[in-house]
């Protein structure tokens, strides 16, 4: 071989290695994961999520059910008014015991941190979040995920958002809701890499459709400096039917299914990566078919194509390079979900949970 084709060649490879350090794609692992934990009259669903090759299971963590009232001293997990319900640690136990990781999804404010609303507003000060993440870390150390709010781009989990209009720009009263997001995210990720710097922080948590659509919630997740929030990974729920290739949807609509991946990295390299100075890759925390109807999707499939969507949807997040995880969001069918569980409420494996066990 040349020396001239050798160069070449190196300067390729060099070229390639770059090109992945930037989307997030070095070191790249790939796990599946299921929300949690799905206790059956006291049974534990370990050893299923063992045999569906499940390595994480995600668990909602309620801040507003923990602190009832403020705390003290807010850091300290063992101040008096923490209340801290005895089956998360049942949770870890069975988890560790498992070999499963645990991550928490951090949610809803106690009325005395968002001014006597409900729980869906967002906290008057984002450093009291802030400072009840520094306690739950101390309190579950073998903890190191933490996804900051599920859905925050929805009005029904983190007001003040205002539904935004398809194929409209953001108004200024949006952008700074946003922005409002970006800032709890940004004090989240100072105060649990304070606890722990191994902790991963998961941020951003938008669903394929929002109120404030995917696309437009990256561009503007700044910071009143105009730097990006800090995070590890972008959380993302891609819902849909996966029976579309990339070309089949208005771009303009700044919808995120598993065909729209690929841009939303883009965005992500553009708009998050700059100030972080390290690659942002994608975490897919929520996907599911409902077979009847379901108050978050406009779809229902068959139950003969659950299966294949599913598999479907695996190939999709797996041939996407940044992708570093895949969460299905029920183990089992119930009335609430639309049917959309990998196992009947009799106690049958659907073929869905057969596709993503082998996906």
């Amino acid at each position: 071989m040349s020396l001239l084709r050798r160069f070449a060649l190196s300067t390729g490879l060099l070229a390639l290695l770059l090109l992945l350090l930037a989307s997030g794609a070095s070191a790249r692992t790939f796990e599946k994961a299921i929300l949690g934990p799905e206790y059956q009259n006291g049974v534990s669903p370990f050893p299923l999520y063992q045999d569906l090759g499940v390595t994480v299971v995600e668990s909602q963590l309620s801040w507003s059910n923990v602190a009832t009232s403020r705390p003290a001293d807010p850091t300290n997990p063992n101040d008096p008014a923490y209340n801290w319900p005895a089956s998360y640690d049942q949770e870890i136990a069975d988890a560790q015991a498992s070999g499963v990781q645990v991550l928490f999804y951090v949610i809803f404010t106690p009325s005395w941190a968002n001014g006597g609303r409900d729980e869906t507003w967002a906290p008057t000060d984002p450093q009291d979040y802030a400072n009840f993440l520094i306690a739950a870390s101390r309190r579950y150390p073998a903890v190191k995920r933490w996804m900051i709010w599920g859905e925050p781009c929805m009005a029904a989990n983190f007001k003040p958002i205002t539904y935004q209009k398809y194929r409209h720009p953001l108004t200024a009263e949006q952008k700074a809701q946003v922005q409002r997001y970006a800032i709890l995210l940004d004090d989240s990720y100072a105060a649990l890499k304070s606890v722990d710097p191994n902790n991963v922080v998961i941020g951003g948590n938008t669903w394929s459709v929002c109120d404030i659509r995917p696309l437009d919630w990256v561009q503007y997740m700044r910071l009143p400096s105009g730097r990006p929030p800090r995070l590890d990974l972008y959380g993302h729920n891609p819902i849909g039917l996966v029976n579309r290739q990339p070309a089949g949807l208005d771009p303009r609509l700044h919808v995120v299914e598993m065909y729209d991946l690929p841009r939303l990295q883009r965005y992500i390299n553009r708009y998050l990566v700059p100030g972080n100075h390290h690659p942002i890759g994608l975490w897919l925390a929520e996907f599911f078919l409902p077979t009847k109807g379901n108050p978050k999707t406009n779809f229902a499939v068959s139950p003969s194509q659950e299966g294949p969507i599913i598999a479907k949807a695996l190939r999709v997040a797996r041939h996407t390079p940044t992708v570093t995880g895949f969460g299905y969001a029920y183990l089992y069918d119930t009335g609430t979900n639309g049917n959309a569980g990998l196992i009947t409420t009799g106690g049958r494996k659907k073929a869905a949970y057969y596709a993503f066990k082998r996906g």
